[in-house]
């Protein structure tokens, strides 16, 4: 059996992307937004560098939009083999899904 070499306790970070982040360039001019693939490659970075073994992503939501500059609350929690996320900004909630390990058997 393998085993998922992550956190075992819950996790919190902040991210904040800059306005004059190359993605954020053309995205939306007049009304910048920071892409959703930008946000997640955020998360996921971060996490692996910490020693999370992350292997996809299942059921990510967008709820709202992140502005450039946003602070961007992460809260990651371990939950039945995989890492739930929620993402906030100024204490609404813009985000939230689940990180899968190597071990979750449900991915496919």
């Amino acid at each position: 059996m393998s085993v998922w070499k992550g956190a075992e306790t819950d996790t919190r970070f902040e991210i904040c992307i800059a306005a004059d982040h190359p993605a954020i360039a053309g995205h939306f001019p007049g009304h910048p937004v920071v892409p959703g693939a930008l946000l997640l490659a955020e998360i996921v970075t971060r996490l692996s560098a910490s020693g999370w073994a992350i292997t996809g992503l299942r059921k990510v939501r967008f709820s709202l939009p992140v502005r450039p500059a946003d602070v961007v609350e992460v809260e990651c929690r371990p939950k039945a083999g995989q890492y739930r996320f929620e993402c906030r900004v100024a204490g609404e909630i813009v985000a939230r899904g689940a990180l899968i390990g190597p071990t979750d058997e449900r991915r496919g």
